[in-house]
C-alpha cells in the first residue's frame, strides 16, 4: 500500500448550488457585506442576484461544503465586528 504525504488538501468544488430568498427589504447591507467578504475569500461563487416579481431578493451562490454550514459562515460574516440594531432582532 502506497502511501502519498501532502502538507495540503485538495480544494473542494464549488458544486453545491445555494438560493437564499430575501423577503422584501430584508436583505441589508451588512448582509450584502457578508456575500461580498466570504466571496472576496473564496469560500463561495456568486452566480445572480435578482428580485423578483413580488419583491423578494434572490441570491444564487455555489458552495463547496452543505448549505447549512455556508449559510452559519455568512450569518458569522454578518455580525462579525459590528454591532446589531434593533430592525435585525427577531422575537
Amino acid at each position: 500500500m502506497m502511501i502519498i504525504e501532502s502538507d495540503k488538501w485538495m480544494e473542494a468544488p464549488f458544486d453545491i448550488e445555494v438560493v437564499d430568498v430575501w423577503p422584501p427589504g430584508r436583505l441589508s447591507d451588512a448582509a450584502k457585506d457578508a456575500y461580498d467578504k466570504l466571496a472576496r475569500a473564496g469560500r463561495i461563487r456568486p452566480v445572480s442576484a435578482r428580485r423578483d416579481a413580488t419583491g423578494r431578493t434572490v441570491v444564487r451562490y455555489m458552495a463547496d461544503c452543505p448549505e447549512v454550514w455556508i449559510r452559519e459562515e455568512l450569518r458569522e460574516a454578518k455580525y462579525a465586528g459590528r454591532q446589531m440594531n434593533m430592525n435585525e432582532v427577531r422575537e
